[in-house]
């Protein structure tokens, strides 16, 4: 259902928390966000296992569905289970195996970038550099877009 959202605010960076529900269900949260208790509004800091809040009866699919290509689920995937994407790095995987690695280097072609690989002991490492710039420093917008997605993946 669609609603607007209020009440944002900037609070800079800080620990966010995953809180897990009897159902199943996961909230992440920083340590202040507000949840509705049997006793009115309580920081997630200050619930316990077994607080009782309040959810939602119904959780509606979403309106929109866009299918991301399999190429960007495949390299989301593996960067998110072996990737290393930190500030003053480069962005790489790495990994063992050889049919990962060779996923993450076929799905890098897709975003237009040549990957790397180098041995270190056992493990190899794919090194996944910016695609080539623009002209004047400018990134190329077609090849790196830094904006997210519309819309969540479908599920498959």
């Amino acid at each position: 259902m669609p609603a607007t959202l209020t009440h944002v605010f900037p609070s800079g960076v800080k620990p966010v928390y995953r809180l897990r529900l009897a159902s199943g269900r996961e909230v992440t949260a920083s340590s202040n966000h507000p949840f509705r208790t049997l006793h009115g509004w309580t920081a997630l800091r200050n619930l316990r296992p077994g607080s009782r809040i309040a959810v939602p009866r119904v959780l509606a699919a979403p309106e929109h569905v866009t299918a991301w290509p399999v190429q960007e689920v495949v390299m989301l995937a593996h960067l998110v289970g072996d990737g290393c994407v930190v500030k003053g790095q480069p962005i790489h995987y790495t990994s063992g195996d050889e049919a990962n690695l060779a996923a993450v280097e076929e799905a890098a072609q897709h975003f237009g970038i040549e990957p790397r690989r180098v041995q270190q002991d056992n493990l190899w490492h794919v090194y996944l550099p910016s695609p080539p710039r623009a002209g004047r420093g400018k990134r190329n917008a077609r090849r790196c877009s830094r904006t997210a997605p519309p819309a969540l993946p479908a599920a498959r």
